[in-house]
């Protein structure tokens, strides 16, 4: 069972107020034909017999192929199939004869050898295929009649990534969406996702007309306000607004200005730096070594670390004893980094993190410049911190402004909360990669900003280089100059 786990991601829909209030979305008619794509161990459709006219229900696990016929026996049609590929469907959508209604928990990222990723990706040429939930959106879409409704449960990564912009698209331009609810992936019972978050979608086949609005919920504090909606906050959205969006993603902000921004800034941090993510050796527990007491790695030896950073003597590795170089990591901090993680970066090890098929050898011409590094994991605050002539692993975006004379700005901006807000707005869901960063706004400071701010962020520095400490008052004063740049 672990293995078929791992295979098919088969998460059941054991919440029944989950259960519930999506069959209560589906809304079926006596005529309704009815369609469950990844029908588990049949939740959805034991909640939905005697309802509809017919059932049918697709599975690829052929344990839970036999529970379903066990259980249910001649009620439904099942059917031993992939979703994606079978033949069946395909002719359904070509006919343009499909299912009345459609509801599904599909797998979420369910394990694909090589030969099935090439095969899902002829399939579906624009289209992520490791996020298999996304793959049974669209098909399922296609395979509803006109007005048809569908609902799913899935990871809400589909609303803001970048990787789903045609997934987003073809729903805008082919479905009235109907409402979304967001809640913690802790509301399904005893399983891991993967997802901090998950939503139920619900839309109906065909275009939406002038003005249409739908409702998003979020802010659940517990899986059975899924009944009582009125105790969560609602954010009414134009369904045109968002197709309007960048990259057509679901922006959440009571905030008209930073949705403007976002939508309409005339420069992003894209157009005035270089956003590149870091180095990683294929083996860190062999080639990295610290001054802090992990149990995973060995201490470094002072006399082994490189004091230089003349780019053109470490671009090839080194040769000595000194052969150690600084890195820097993820993990939120303000400003400055100490060095305490150093890479072997000795020539024969560097002519190995070319060539290794694990290593990732990747931006090496941004190795060893003054940039700015911002952890690539997602916190409740976003946080930068200089990279002062360091390696930077791939944990790290490694910020590089076109003018030298940005990096003070940068660096306020990127520890401030105006930044946390646009880049939680951007993507709520999944970690600071280069693309979202790249897409932040950038707005220009007065002259007087641009000297308070470089005057304050100095005096930071100094503090932090003699102490290892600053004055958190120093650093409101910076965060108030930029929120009333970007004017909230």
């Amino acid at each position: 069972m672990t293995d078929n786990k791992r295979i098919y991601q088969a998460y059941y829909t054991d919440s029944n107020p989950i259960v519930h209030y999506m069959v209560a979305m589906l809304d079926v008619q006596a005529d309704s034909t009815i369609l469950e794509p990844s029908a588990g161990n049949g939740a959805f459709i034991a909640a939905l017999i005697g309802s509809g006219r017919s059932i049918e229900a697709y599975e690829l696990d052929s344990d839970a192929i036999a529970q379903l016929h066990k259980t249910f026996g001649t009620q439904i049609q099942v059917i031993h199939g992939n979703t994606l590929l079978d033949s069946r469907l395909t002719e359904r959508i070509v006919q343009q004869g499909g299912y009345d209604r459609i509801i599904a928990n599909p797998p979420y990222g369910a394990w694909l050898d090589y030969e099935q990723r090439k095969i899902l990706k002829r399939a579906y040429p624009d289209f992520y295929v490791k996020e298999t939930y996304a793959l049974f959106l669209y098909r399922c879409v296609q395979l509803l009649n006109d007005s048809g409704k569908l609902v799913f449960i899935v990871p809400d990564t589909w609303l803001n990534l970048h990787r789903h912009t045609a997934l987003r698209k073809y729903l805008l331009e082919k479905t009235t969406l109907l409402e979304i609810a967001l809640f913690p992936s802790a509301f399904f019972p005893r399983v891991n996702f993967g997802y901090a978050n998950l939503c139920i979608l619900t839309v109906q086949k065909g275009v939406y007309s002038a003005g249409h609005e739908f409702n998003v919920y979020t802010g659940f504090r517990d899986v059975s306000q899924l009944a009582d909606k009125d105790t969560v906050t609602c954010y009414r959205i134009q369904q045109h607004a968002m197709q309007s969006n960048l990259d057509h993603a679901l922006f959440i902000s009571d905030k008209p200005k930073v949705m403007r921004l976002i939508n309409d800034a005339p420069l992003r941090v894209g157009d005035i730096a270089a956003c590149v993510t870091g180095f990683y050796s294929g083996n860190d527990k062999h080639f990295l070594k610290t001054r802090l007491d992990k149990k995973r790695y060995a201490k470094i030896d002072p006399d082994t670390i490189c004091q230089s950073t003349d780019r053109a003597l470490l671009a090839d590795g080194l040769e000595g004893n000194r052969c150690y170089v600084p890195i820097a990591k993820g993990g939120a901090q303000h400003y400055i980094k100490p060095d305490d993680w150093f890479m072997l970066w000795s020539k024969e090890a560097v002519e190995h993190y070319r060539h290794d098929k694990k290593a990732r050898y990747q931006n090496a011409g941004y190795y060893f410049r003054q940039g700015l590094g911002v952890p690539m994991v997602s916190s409740s605050k976003i946080t930068a911190a200089l990279l002062n002539y360091r390696l930077f692993d791939q944990s790290i975006v490694g910020i590089f402004p076109h003018n030298a004379a940005d990096m003070g700005y940068l660096l306020a901006f990127f520890n401030s909360p105006t930044c946390n807000t646009l880049i939680r707005t951007i993507n709520p869901s999944a970690n600071n990669s280069a693309k979202y960063i790249c897409k932040l706004p950038f707005l220009r400071p007065a002259e007087t900003q641009s000297q308070t701010i470089q005057a304050v962020i100095k005096t930071i520095i100094q503090q932090i280089a003699s102490t290892g400490q600053f004055d958190f008052t120093l650093k409101t004063e910076v965060d108030n100059v930029i929120g009333k740049i970007y004017g909230f």
